[in-house]
């Protein structure tokens, strides 16, 4: 039952007219829940909070001096008015119950002796009634205009029954995957409630067996079990428009895996129409993740799928066994892909990505030779087969002494003049011909040539020198593996 429903106000019971009730003292508390009829001389215990309670004082017939006694019982115990009957055995309502009960802030009012107490009862209980049925009927009009909303989204999207759900509930809705909370699944309903004071509540539900969702809702005032019920609704509705696509990505990507295995063991032999990642000239790259637990692979592939929508991928994986994986990129995406791609769970696995590859010339054989090369790495290293001038960057102490060695040359450049490094580092790369570091940074030669001479003799680097250019050189190589390697 929900108490909002079954509270009423005593401006309604006042309003009542064929009661004919005479309100004496206003109580301090605006609602009342329930009513009872008393006529114990101490009827504390009996008595339900927030209660009417209804006497004609019987058991004090010439005992009037115990009325503020009796009055004190009743409000220790919860009565928020009451409602004295006219007739017998008092013709009025006596004095210290009206003083009484003013003291104590709760109200007052007289029964005339034509309206008997069953009538008081009768309609208050009438109304709670009316309103319960009411607060159930909107109830269902709400799940039902859920459900409708719900049956009509047929791609799994619940913004539009969030923003209903946001309207029904007069609250801010967001359903969220715990595994990525900082992301919200969706949300709907102003983010300013226009009050100080909100009042929260959190509903868990799984989506395919898994309990990592929740739903959660904000509103400007207490969320009562009416809405408590349509917010389990609509988590149930959620659950099932998120499963809709969620089934059909699991059957895509057990095709694919299906689709890449074949491709493996039988090129030329798939319908053109499976979209495999490729570049523009039917170009394609394996990149083979190794590990040494279970779980990290499952991190790794996790991120994949997550992170996949946000490079337009479309995830061809297989897996060797629990410790190794293989998916494939386009030949032209960008080598800090990886990195993105799989995320904080890079760390804990070891990438070697193949040399691009048509598609119809990729095997089973060179993915498996890849992974094996990958088993040799140490956990967080990325290596590229078709860039063997990083092999010498495998040995840590070497990566160390380069990356120190980068700092000691190039550490002197301010960061406020970034285009004396850029233009250092251009010279460096383009056989130090000052006019491709022109060309390639879009500057007049002499503008290139200032500024490199400029940042040599900041970073006291003896451009003439062969060796000085070299040991700049593998700097710069060393530093640009670092950073591949930290997903900068």
């Amino acid at each position: 039952m929900d108490p909002h429903a079954t509270t009423l106000s005593f401006r309604w019971l006042f309003a009542q007219t064929s009661l004919n009730i005479t309100e004496l003292h206003p109580a301090s508390i605006p609602e009342f829940s329930t009513v009872q009829i008393s006529e114990l001389e101490d009827a504390s215990e009996f008595i339900v909070s927030g209660a009417v309670v209804l006497t004609i004082g019987a058991a004090f017939k010439n005992r009037e001096a115990d009325l503020p006694a009796y009055i004190e019982h009743l409000v220790d115990a919860g009565a928020v008015a009451i409602g004295f009957g006219i007739g017998s055995p008092f013709d009025h309502v006596p004095e210290q119950v009206i003083s009484t009960a003013a003291h104590r802030g709760v109200g007052v009012f007289a029964i005339p002796p034509e309206v008997s107490f069953l009538s008081v009862v009768t309609a208050i209980n009438n109304e709670q009634q009316r309103r319960i049925q009411r607060a159930h009927n909107q109830l269902l009009a709400a799940q039902g205009a859920l459900t409708d909303i719900a049956a009509r989204s047929t791609h799994g999207n619940v913004d539009k029954l969030l923003a209903h759900a946001a309207t029904a509930l007069s609250a801010r809705v967001t359903v969220i995957d715990s595994a990525y909370p900082n992301t919200p699944i969706a949300t709907a309903g102003a983010s300013n409630l226009g009050t100080s004071k909100t009042f929260f509540t959190s509903y868990a539900f799984p989506v395919l067996g898994k309990p990592e969702h929740s739903i959660k809702v904000t509103a400007a005032a207490q969320i009562s079990p009416q809405s408590r019920s349509l917010i389990r609704h609509c988590a149930g509705l959620v659950a099932l428009l998120l499963a809709r696509p969620a089934k059909l990505h699991s059957a895509r990507q057990e095709l694919n895996t299906l689709a890449l295995s074949l491709q493996l063991t039988h090129p030329g032999e798939l319908p053109a129409s499976f979209d495999f990642p490729t570049d523009s000239s039917g170009r394609t790259c394996s990149v083979v993740v190794a590990t040494t637990s279970s779980r990290a692979l499952r991190s790794a592939f996790n991120s994949l799928d997550a992170n996949a929508h946000h490079f337009d991928l479309e995830l061809f994986t297989i897996c060797f066994d629990d410790l190794a994986m293989a998916f494939l990129l386009p030949a032209d995406e960008d080598p800090s892909a990886i990195a993105k791609l799989l995320g904080p769970a890079r760390r804990s696995v070891r990438v070697m990505v193949g040399s691009p590859t048509k598609l119809s010339a990729l095997t089973m054989d060179h993915v498996v030779a890849l992974r094996k090369r990958a088993d040799s790495f140490q956990l967080g290293q990325v290596m590229f087969e078709s860039k063997p001038r990083y092999a010498w960057l495998t040995d840590p102490a070497l990566v160390a002494s380069m990356a120190a060695r980068y700092d000691e040359l190039f550490g002197a450049l301010p960061e406020t003049e970034p285009e004396l490094f850029a233009a250092l580092s251009c010279f460096l790369e383009a056989d130090s011909k000052h006019n491709k570091v022109a060309d390639q940074l879009q500057i007049h030669r002499h503008t290139a040539r200032a500024r490199v001479e400029k940042a040599a003799d900041l970073c006291d680097l003896d451009l003439s020198d062969p060796t000085a250019r070299a040991e700049a050189i593998m700097a710069l190589t060393a530093k640009e593996h670092i950073n591949l390697l930290c997903g900068k």
